[in-house]
């Protein structure tokens, strides 16, 4: 198979995962899906591959514990700019250049002082870790792939989150996620489990669910995996485990 063949079928993907996230009346919109994965089919390289989500949107349903108690509307959507490397060599590689990952929580609530509806906010961020010169001064752990709570988005709002603390850090070891292992992040996590049981046993959302395991966790799995055994995998020095997993050492 071609590079640029396999480039394409990560945009084929996203297409056929759009269609699938509408049959199965999983989320109402998805034309961002859909025309990242047209982007991603009509630039596709021999090299690389990349597109971006524009805000994606699924509406959560209703959970106990949630903070306010009274919140409502919930939302949570989805924003992705990407851009992946073909892998051939036998080493275990990096297999994203850049990401940008954001899972914007949204929801409201009425003001009990006044007549005014509330809007409620909360974001997480899955990024891959930039080098730079200052690296060497970071005071705290940066694995390469971060899950994180808050953020800029978060920060852009101001002083707007009550009597809540947000710290930047800890910053999470997470696997870096795309367009289809983000969604299936999201609607394992926020949307009730009798109303996804058809889509995720469908085999055709499996398969694309597998393809993009394969593309971006196997070899972050294999480069952890390594640290145990030494030799068996061939790690590239930008992807060791002692990177992707700074409590290593």
């Amino acid at each position: 198979m071609s590079k640029e063949l396999e480039n394409k079928i990560v945009g084929t993907d996203l297409c056929k995962l759009a269609t699938l996230l509408y049959d199965y009346s999983i989320c109402g919109n998805t034309s961002p899906l859909n025309n990242a994965g047209q982007s991603c089919i009509s630039t596709a390289t021999d090299k690389l591959w990349r597109y971006t989500l524009e805000k994606l949107v699924f509406n959560v349903d209703p959970v106990g514990g949630r903070i306010p108690s009274d919140s409502e509307d919930i939302t949570v959507s989805l924003s992705i700019k990407i851009e992946g490397v073909k892998l051939e060599s036998e080493q275990i590689e990096n297999p994203l250049n850049n990401l940008f990952f954001d899972m914007e929580i949204e929801g409201s609530r009425s003001n009990e002082h006044s007549q005014d509806i509330d809007s409620l906010y909360a974001c997480w961020h899955l990024d891959k870790h930039i080098n730079t010169s200052a690296d060497g001064k970071t005071k705290y752990l940066h694995p390469l792939y971060h899950l994180a709570f808050g953020g800029s988005k978060m920060e852009a709002r101001g002083n707007v989150f009550g009597n809540s603390l947000i710290l930047p850090s800890p910053r999470f070891c997470y696997p870096p996620m795309d367009a289809v292992l983000g969604i299936n992040f999201i609607i394992r996590n926020y949307l009730h489990k009798d109303k996804i049981e058809k889509i995720t046993a469908d085999p055709e959302y499996y398969q694309i669910l597998k393809r993009s395991q394969e593309r971006l966790w196997r070899p972050f799995f294999s480069s952890l995996y390594s640290y145990w055994n030494i030799g068996e995998f061939v790690v590239t020095p930008d992807f060791v485990p002692e990177k992707l997993f700074p409590l290593y050492c």
